[in-house]
């Protein structure tokens, strides 16, 4: 049980079903200047909506605002994939790292916030047995 929720609080962030919970943002080739640096949602949004004009703000999927990107360039560009990365949940930093500082807009805010909850549950747990151990022991001794 512990090593199954291990592997799921591990493996959740980098499943391709989840990537608009875990994906910050997009990393463009630097031939591509429309998009420089590491665009999140709201600065996709901004572009596509420039591009085509008037639009209505909605959270839309990471897999829709990537199609509208595509339909955005010619077919020199294309496969677009190619020029595009995902800034995933552990790809933040150049260490490969759980990420425990997020800001209130990530779109990760909640799982970090249940996996620290988790931890302190788990602290609390094994700091108690650690307790109840010593109290045990010390009670024993006692009588001897």
């Amino acid at each position: 049980f512990v090593v199954f929720g291990s592997m799921t609080v591990a493996l959740i962030p980098v499943v391709n079903i989840f990537e608009d919970f875990f994906v910050n943002g997009m990393h463009y080739d630097p031939k591509i200047k429309l998009f420089i640096g590491f665009p999140d949602k709201n600065k996709h949004m901004d572009i596509i909506e420039a591009y085509h004009g008037r639009m209505r703000k909605k959270n839309l999927s990471w897999k829709v605002l990537n199609t509208m990107v595509d339909k955005m360039f010619s077919q020199q560009y294309h496969p677009f994939e190619e020029y595009r990365k995902k800034l995933h949940f552990y790809g933040n930093d150049g260490v490969c790292m759980f990420k425990f500082f997020v800001k209130m807009s990530d779109p990760q805010n909640y799982f970090v916030w249940g996996v620290l909850a988790l931890n302190i549950i788990c602290f609390a747990i094994i700091a108690g047995s650690y307790i109840v151990i010593t109290l045990v022991s010390k009670r024993s001794t006692d009588n001897l």
